[in-house]
């Protein structure tokens, strides 16, 4: 009796379509008999394995397959498909068939059994596909995502998506879910099974027996250049995407089949849906040029901030050196003025910056106080008027209110006062400022409005951006109004603009009462309690005692040392200590009526030094006097036993104003 060939299992009735699409379709094939020996292999396969004799493969067992566990192997002979994924060492493998590869490559290997009639295994085929390009690509891919992640935590969902997109694209490949269909080179569709697997389509694209561009397009014609004619011509694998009208992005791959002859008889269509993909590379291309676009204005910040800085600086340093030149008491006087006013400017930017460390932190602070805001106004218009030197420009403040009395964080609410009116200055070459307030339902509205230049339609985007700068040249760091929109977010509160180009501005925020903020705590009435009976016994002795009081000024910096002696050296006499622990060395010793504290020093810090002088001296009244500047250090140095807290730079005006309260 003859013996049939392997290939009637595939080929049946000498069917040389099927045949061709077995030795040329895009995934290997290998086919095996029921003791698990292999008896044919597609071209695909020995491509893949880099053999260029099929007898190399022929003969080998299936189940001596090093990748092939047991557990696999017992649901193989069950009769069950096994999907696994599998990785190969060409560089090993030499051992076991010629391969003209190298190195390591991966493949996605799928084993299912072939029934005959009588429900017996007469055979095993095994599908393989490469992956190694996909794999290699996904490696890739996630190296450069995490190194994303670490520059920008808005990534965080976008990570999320990718694994989840990654995951539902093994599971798509696990299951063979593309979209499949062979059509012919009369354009007719053999066989296909889009309908069953792409369920994004909302239509169906290819139907058996019928020509492609009739279902696909609804055309008469075949389409001009389309994907399959392309992949004819080229005789390679051919992609193109639709864009369909449920907003689903479909790729399509054409592969073209050979005959024996080499001929191109048809090709296989390949339909995936990769609308996840496509967002997911727009999302991170979004967020890469955010990223970019962020270090590119952090560059722009530092570069201005280094003008910034400079220029006080530089008046600063020009007329310091003048002043010790010159001994023309005009010249001094206006030279002084000067230093004072580049001083008060080097100052306001350092305190932006502080602000803007703080918000990137995300603690803007808020300290809440009941007072009379109709009273507060009035002084902070008084003020204002101040900063205004155009003569073109005036300033009109709207008081609508005798008294009114609220609980506000009265600190945040002229910092964010000031920078609007500042930045009206700075914008409004002539005209009128109009600076005022009004209870709303919300709480407390305050407005400025100018009749400057207004703000063009292509930057109003940009006004509560950090860095930005409306006009390179107008003076500040640009940070003004988002740390105003900062504050208000933390008060939770709201804040916006109305502007026209050319005409002028209105910027406006709201601010939340707070009347049902609780009290402190009995610890922090305790404090207060004895901080004021400090007070009141240094007053009284000084009532009864009329001579210069003795400071002790515990400061390591000698510099700061010789500005608070210069300050003090007609009003008080003056110890010295140049760390904390002489500081309590100091006090212990000698009569001392108050100290001046430094928070950083050598050898004991303030804090340290102050609760050590707190445990045998209760009454002595200790001034913080340092440049850590943040309110949780100045409730830190409270908490350990200072009285009060003044922050460096050194104001003579509040050093004396302090020193008065406690009798000195």
């Amino acid at each position: 009796m003859k013996k049939e060939s392997p290939l009637a299992l595939i080929s049946g009735a000498a069917d040389n379509l099927l045949y061709n699409i077995f030795e040329n379709l895009s995934v290997g094939l290998e086919l095996y008999d029921k003791s698990g020996f292999m008896v044919e292999v597609n071209h695909t396969e020995l491509k893949s394995m880099g053999v260029r004799d099929r007898e190399e493969l022929l003969g080998r067992n299936l189940f001596n397959i090093p990748s092939l566990s047991d557990e696999f192997k017992q649901q193989i002979v069950n009769g069950e498909t096994v999907h696994f994924m599998a990785e190969y060492d060409f560089d090993s493998l030499r051992s076991c068939f010629k391969t003209y590869l190298s190195g390591i490559k991966y493949f996605e290997i799928t084993v299912s059994s072939v029934f005959g009639e009588e429900g017996k295994i007469t055979n095993y085929m095994v599908i393989t596909q490469d992956v190694t390009e996909r794999i290699l690509w996904q490696r890739k891919y996630e190296t450069l995502y995490e190194d994303a992640l670490h520059s920008k935590q808005e990534l965080i969902e976008s990570e999320r998506k990718m694994i989840e997109l990654l995951h539902h694209n093994e599971l798509v490949l696990n299951n063979t879910n593309s979209g499949l269909a062979y059509i012919a080179n009369d354009y007719i569709v053999q066989w296909e099974n889009v309908s069953l697997c792409s369920r994004s389509l909302s239509y169906e694209a290819y139907r058996k027996g019928e020509a492609c561009y009739k279902t696909a397009h609804n055309r008469t014609t075949p389409c001009e250049n389309c994907v399959m004619q392309r992949a004819r011509k080229s005789g390679q694998v051919e992609t193109i995407q639709f864009l369909l009208n449920n907003e689903h992005t479909i790729e399509v791959f054409a592969t073209p089949v050979y005959n024996d002859l080499g001929e191109i008889e048809g090709v296989v269509i390949r339909v995936d849906d990769v609308t996840e993909r496509q967002q997911m590379i727009g999302e991170l291309e979004k967020a890469r040029k955010q990223a970019e676009q962020s270090d590119k204005l952090k560059s722009a910040f530092l570069a201005n901030m280094s003008h910034e800085i400079r220029t006080p600086l530089n008046a600063i340093v020009g007329f310091s050196d003048l002043l010790m030149i010159t001994d023309n008491p005009a010249e001094k006087e206006e030279y002084s003025k000067i230093i004072n006013i580049n001083n008060e400017l080097l100052l306001k930017l350092i305190n932006d910056i502080l602000d803007l460390s703080k918000i990137e932190a995300g603690s803007v602070e808020l300290k809440y106080e009941e007072f009379d805001l109709s009273v507060y106004f009035d002084e902070l218009a008084t003020s204002m008027q101040w900063r205004i030197t155009n003569p073109q420009v005036r300033l009109i403040s709207i008081n609508p209110y005798a008294t009114c009395m609220v609980r506000l964080d009265r600190k945040r609410f002229a910092q964010i006062l000031t920078n609007y009116v500042t930045n009206a200055i700075k914008y409004t070459p002539e005209g009128t400022i109009e600076m005022g307030y009004e209870e709303v339902e919300e709480g407390i509205r305050i407005y400025v409005r100018d009749t400057g230049i207004g703000i063009p339609e292509d930057k109003k985007d940009k006004v509560f951006y950090r860095f930005e700068k409306l006009d390179e040249f107008a003076q500040g760091t640009g940070l003004g109004l988002s740390i105003c929109k900062a504050i208000i977010d933390a008060c939770e509160g709201s804040i916006g603009f109305e502007s026209e180009h050319g005409k002028g501005s209105l910027f406006w925020a709201i601010l939340p009462r707070m009347d049902d903020i609780e009290e402190d705590d009995l610890n922090s009435s305790q404090q207060r309690s004895g901080r004021k009976s400090r007070k009141d016994a240094a007053i009284a002795v000084k009532e009864e005692n009329e001579e210069k009081k003795t400071i002790l000024v515990a400061e390591d910096i000698q510099s700061n040392f010789s500005l608070v002696s210069s300050l003090l050296k007609n009003r008080c006499k003056l110890l010295h200590a140049a760390n904390g622990q002489k500081a309590v060395e100091i006090v212990q010793t000698q009569s001392v009526d108050l100290v001046l504290m430094d928070m950083k020093m050598p050898i004991m810090d303030g804090r340290t030094a102050t609760a050590e002088i707190r445990k045998f001296n209760t009454r002595i009244p200790i001034v913080a006097l340092t440049a850590h500047a943040f309110e949780a250090d100045r409730v830190a140095a409270l908490e350990v036993g200072c009285d009060d807290y003044l922050v460096k730079p050194i104001n003579g005006a509040k050093l004396m104003q302090a020193l008065k309260e406690y009798g000195c």
